[in-house]
């Protein structure tokens, strides 16, 4: 739904405000991921060097094992669901596991429903609003007879627009639907993770708080993902390579939503599609795999995944404010 609005605020805003936002956005998102950087690194550094806690861990069994020698180990069912009930506080943890790091049938058709409904009535609005400001000039056949919109019938658009009940109408309703169904379907997991996993309702409205934003801040600025979600998941205290994972899975929604929305109203160069998509295709390989490797390597050091978080935001922040200096200067 956001995105919807960001869209929407992408076709009225002057060109310089936008990148503006985008400059301030990217300079916030900087320094949060740099007090977590920091925050982390302190943290690793009270914590002992690993050849140390080795050899400590083995001085400390060959104690237990000369003292106690019948000492038994504790089931492994105790140990997993004690761990279960201190990593996340949930009291119901089969449940807890499942929502949290499974999809389910229900989610996948939530999910490809509520963006459906999105793009279509987004589409809509856009080339219903074009065709009534065209009514009466020599544009009128082309932009309401659009291609994307000729399954309703050719002339079909401009009666709908020719009448001001009919047009205000069609309007408000490619608006009010999107927001409903999402309200809809936001409500219905807000109650779920309260109930279900030990949310917090504050803590719930934080994250669809930052959700609202990135969304809006993909159709606006056309950013998302790693810019905002990772950044934000880092200043709550989330592990970064979970964040990491998070942010790419959580920016499908933002990048296609947006992708399409403005694909279907002309407004994307397919040229520059094909030849960024397949350098970037191979750089989000390569950033994968670098993550995994950190995480494999160095999971003790989580300020390093922060660090290249930081960085990627901090390059974006600097070109953005180049692009800002010369649209201002020119």
């Amino acid at each position: 739904l956001a995105t919807y609005a960001g869209v929407f605020l992408n076709w009225l805003l002057p060109g310089w405000i936008i990148v503006l936002l985008l400059t301030l956005i990217l300079c916030i998102m900087t320094l949060t991921v740099a007090r977590a950087a920091m925050q982390q690194h302190a943290e690793e550094q009270e914590l002992p060097s690993p050849a140390a806690a080795s050899i400590g861990e083995a001085a400390a069994k060959d104690g237990d094992a000369q003292a106690q020698p019948s000492t038994q180990a504790a089931p492994a069912e105790m140990v997993l669901a004690t761990k279960s009930d201190s990593g996340n506080g949930c009291e119901v943890p089969p449940v807890c596991s499942k929502m949290r790091n499974r999809l389910t049938s229900r989610d996948v058709m939530l999910a490809f429903s509520t963006e459906f409904v999105v793009i279509v009535c987004s589409v809509f609005h856009f080339h219903a609003e074009t065709c009534h400001r065209t009514l009466g000039t020599p544009g009128e056949d082309a932009a309401c007879n659009h291609p994307v919109i000729s399954y309703i019938g050719r002339g079909t658009m401009q009666k709908l627009m020719g009448h001001n009940t009919s047009a205000a109408a069609m309007l408000n309703l490619t608006m009010f639907i999107p927001a409903g169904v999402c309200t809809v379907v936001l409500t219905g997991y807000t109650i779920a993770m309260v109930k279900h996993e030990g949310w917090h309702v504050g803590e719930a409205m934080c994250y669809h708080a930052m959700a609202v934003v990135t969304g809006a801040l993909a159709g606006l600025v056309g950013i998302g993902g790693g810019l905002i979600f990772a950044p934000f998941f880092l200043g709550m205290g989330v592990e970064p390579s979970v964040a990491v994972a998070t942010s790419s899975t959580c920016v499908i929604f933002t990048s296609s939503s947006t992708t399409l929305q403005y694909l279907l109203t002309d407004r994307i160069i397919m040229s520059l599609v094909f030849s960024y998509g397949i350098v970037n295709l191979l750089a989000s390989y390569a950033g994968t795999s670098l993550v995994h490797y950190l995480q494999d390597t160095l999971h003790t050091r989580r300020s390093y995944i922060s660090l290249i978080v930081g960085t990627g935001v901090l390059i974006s922040a600097l070109l953005s404010l180049g692009k800002l200096i010369s649209a201002v200067a020119g």
